[in-house]
Parts: C-alpha cells; sequence; structure tokens
C-alpha cells in the first residue's frame, strides 16, 4: 500500500477508525499510523460499526475495511443507500441472487464478485456527493462538449407552410 496524500489524511483517517471504535466498533486489524517515515496508514478493518460511526458517513480516502452487520437483502441495500456518497460499490454472492443487488445499489460503479479497478477505457463517476457526471470512455467525452438542438421542419410541412 502506497502513502496517503498528506499528513491531514492521515490524521484524518485515523479521527475515522477512533470516532468507530468510541461508538462501539471493534478493532480487528491495523487501526494506527504507522511508525514508519511518509504518509503510511496500516489496511485497518473494523466491525460491529455502528450505522452513526462517521466512517459510514464521510468518505475516508484511506485503507479502512468497515464490516456492518445485516439483516437480509432490503437492509442491505437500504444501509448502502443511504450515504450521501456513492462512487462504488461491491457485491459479493451468487450470482444468480446478486443482480437485484447490483441493479439496486445507488452508485456510479458496481463490482460483481471482484475488487479490480475499472477498466482504462470505461467511465468513472459517482453520485450524490461523490460527484455528478463522468470522467473517461465515451460518456466522459461528453462533458467537454456542448449539446445543440436544432429543429427544422420535415419536407412537406416546409412546402405547406404548417
Amino acid at each position: 500500500m502506497g502513502p496517503l496524500n498528506n499528513a491531514r489524511r492521515v490524521e484524518a483517517v485515523h479521527g475515522l477508525v477512533l470516532d468507530a471504535v468510541r461508538r462501539g466498533a471493534r478493532l480487528r486489524l491495523g487501526g494506527a499510523p504507522s511508525d514508519r517515515s511518509g504518509r503510511y496508514y496500516p489496511a485497518t478493518v473494523i466491525t460491529d460499526v455502528p450505522v452513526d460511526a462517521r466512517v459510514l458517513l464521510e468518505e475516508p480516502f484511506g485503507p479502512i475495511a468497515p464490516v456492518v452487520a445485516y439483516d437480509g437483502e432490503d437492509s442491505a441495500i437500504a444501509l448502502a443507500n443511504s450515504t450521501d456518497y456513492a462512487l462504488s460499490a461491491y457485491v459479493f454472492g451468487d450470482p444468480g441472487r446478486t443482480d437485484r443487488l447490483c441493479r439496486s445499489l445507488n452508485a456510479g460503479s458496481v463490482s460483481l464478485n471482484c475488487t479490480a479497478g475499472a477498466a482504462p477505457d470505461a467511465p468513472l463517476g459517482g453520485r450524490g456527493a461523490s460527484g455528478y457526471g463522468y470522467e473517461g470512455g465515451s460518456q466522459g467525452l461528453l462533458a467537454f462538449g456542448r449539446l445543440k438542438i436544432i429543429q427544422r421542419p420535415r419536407a412537406e410541412e416546409a412546402a405547406t407552410g404548417q
């Protein structure tokens, strides 16, 4: 894992972990700034994360994996869609059951049974506070243009003046 963007981001990531633990989450892995030089924060896993923990309400931009229990698929969808941030979502499970989940998630991209990054020619964009519109791919190119609609009467309407 590489370094975080700046020292403030290291502090912010650690603050999100501490907030979750104070609210009752259980720290399973990582959870403290690295003692090596640079802006490193270790991969961190926290479980039993309460829904009011900041890590579920803010984009961490750091290596935190919050794990939240849910009661059924509808509960999972409601929980995932309750955030203002919707850049990406990840679904793991039997492909026969996951199609509905993928369609129901409000996110700019949804990955099914993988964590691979987007293809370089695929558009990238979020929803809600994670962004508006897309960049990359043919859809991203549309952001550089301005749509103009020109309407003309059909040939028979032009001939009759109607």
